[in-house]
């Protein structure tokens, strides 16, 4: 995560930061009314956090551009060649062909 972050020049003391609240985060869960032991987070991200799309189009937007330059995406007719990659909010969509064997 912090190689990403990095990469856009974010600050250490925003990703000190940012760190800090996904360090220790735990969850509870409640079973017949009785509330379980905290349960810590491993993976993910922390639900209704405010951060949360901010994060996903920073660690998408790599992944998308490389994909742009990978992929040639599909043809339509002759002359028309579509994106590749097409990304609103958090839905993306892929369009990949391969090209005809012997071509």
């Amino acid at each position: 995560m912090f190689y990403t972050l990095r990469k856009y020049a974010i600050s250490q003391w925003w990703i000190d930061r940012i760190s800090a609240l996904y360090d220790q985060a735990t969850a509870s869960v409640q079973i017949n009314g009785t509330l379980a032991g905290p349960i810590f987070i491993q993976t993910g991200i922390i639900q209704g956090c405010p951060l949360n799309m901010v994060l996903y189009a920073l660690f998408l937007h790599p992944l998308i551009r490389w994909l742009d330059v990978k992929l040639l995406g599909l043809q339509i007719g002759r002359s028309k060649q579509l994106e590749p990659v097409l990304a609103y909010a958090d839905d993306v969509a892929v369009s990949v062909s391969y090209p005809a064997i012997g071509q």
